[in-house]
């Protein structure tokens, strides 16, 4: 992903006032197995935005219905919270050329996906310190991911072997 796509059936994008977050598709995981979902964020001009000037990240990703499914943390999961680290796939070199920037990547464990078939939403909080002060930003509903139904999941029975 490069610049955000508006109006591409293959995206999905979130804006704010400030920030945009895009998957470049929707992944579809099937009941009980792992999956990874990668995440970039531009400014409002369309420019991937530099992960580094955030001093936290949080994503919570829920069901249809609500329901929480998993939280994501950088730079660390807070004392008493319990999730998964964000993996940061930004780099930059010494000559200041960055790679993937702003772009991130969440995974999900077997435990995650074994939950009802059905989108998979993303909730996320970017923190930033300007002048001292504290500003958050949030990005209320992202569409990252189906979780698909699975017979091998749902232990159906076969009629022979």
């Amino acid at each position: 992903m490069a610049t955000p796509i508006k109006g591409d059936l293959t995206c999905v994008l979130s804006t704010c006032l400030e920030i945009i977050a895009q998957v470049d598709c929707i992944v579809n995981i099937m009941q009980g197995t792992t999956a990874c979902i990668d995440i970039q964020f531009f400014n409002k001009a369309g420019e991937a935005l530099n992960l580094d000037r955030f001093s936290e990240i949080q994503i919570l990703l829920f069901d249809e219905l609500e329901c929480g499914l998993a939280n994501f943390w950088s730079p660390d999961i807070p004392t008493g919270e319990k999730g998964f680290l964000i993996d940061i796939l930004q780099t930059v070199n010494t000559v200041g050329t960055y790679t993937n920037k702003g772009l991130l990547q969440i995974c999900l464990s077997k435990e995650c996906t074994s939950t009802s078939p059905g989108n998979v939403f993303a909730e996320i909080r970017l923190v930033e310190i300007v002048d001292g002060k504290e500003e958050i930003y949030g990005i209320p509903c992202l569409l990252v991911a189906k979780i698909l139904e699975s017979k091998i999941y749902k232990n159906i029975d076969t009629k022979c072997g």
